[in-house]
């Protein structure tokens, strides 16, 4: 009996670890700083650049075709 009582007390030692590192991320507050709330600018600029660089290869093919 005793291994299936330390087995219970690992179980609960890792759920308290788990609720540990839990505790500092709430998932239900709208306001927790996790994740993060702002796009990082990276994100913005690679976008941007992406789109930009999908109009200068679509305008010509466009073009093109209409041509053709």
């Amino acid at each position: 009996m005793q291994a299936g009582d330390a087995m219970i007390d690992q179980k609960e030692k890792n759920m308290s670890k788990q609720q540990d590192l839990d505790r500092g991320y709430p998932q239900s507050d709208p306001l927790a700083d996790s994740p993060p709330k702002g796009i990082p600018w990276l994100a913005i600029v690679l976008m941007t650049l992406g789109l930009i660089g999908v109009l200068l290869v679509l305008i010509p093919a466009m073009a093109f075709l209409a041509g053709s």
